[in-house]
């Protein structure tokens, strides 16, 4: 099987809920075989998609209505300041969660290029790598990898980034 992802070519960011097409490769009776147990299995997900979403919806009816929200005066300035420390100390207080904040920027880096431009939101706090080395996360091992911007090198091991 080939996914091909359907996207307008005119952005390089990653869209995630973008539709796709779908090549069945091999011999014609493997071929059809495929294909038939792929539909098979497409159906079987949006039948339980559809199950799950009456199931929700059921479960919202059932929910009390709110009351309208109240509007209220804007915050002291005193509690402004002390939101303010409480973002500067959530920035300053341990490494990032760099799945989180690749989450956060609702696009996927495209290159190397855009992954070292990265570096310091998605992987704030985290121990400083060799001079030419970056951090990239790896959708197929769902981890993070490391690159040699210089040689193209890569690795899974923090230690040769780290030295």
């Amino acid at each position: 099987l080939v996914i091909v992802p359907q996207i307008d070519r005119s952005t390089s960011n990653w869209q995630p809920d973008a539709s796709c097409k779908i090549l069945v490769c091999g011999r014609e009776t493997c071929r059809e075989e495929a294909a038939t147990e792929l539909a098979n299995c497409l159906e079987s997900l949006a039948n339980r998609m559809a199950q799950q979403k009456e199931e929700e919806e059921e479960i919202v009816e059932e929910e009390p209505a709110q009351a309208a929200p109240v509007r209220r005066a804007p915050p002291p300035k005193a509690a402004v300041a002390v939101e303010e420390d409480a973002e500067r100390w959530r920035r300053t207080t341990g490494p990032s969660n760099p799945l989180e904040e690749l989450r956060k920027l609702k696009f996927w880096p495209k290159d190397n290029k855009s992954w070292g431009a990265l570096q310091e939101q998605v992987w704030r706090g985290h121990p400083p790598l060799l001079p030419g080395w970056i951090r990239v996360w790896s959708r197929a091992k769902d981890q993070e990898c490391f690159v040699n911007m210089s040689s193209g090198e890569t690795t899974f091991d923090f230690k040769t980034a780290a030295g």
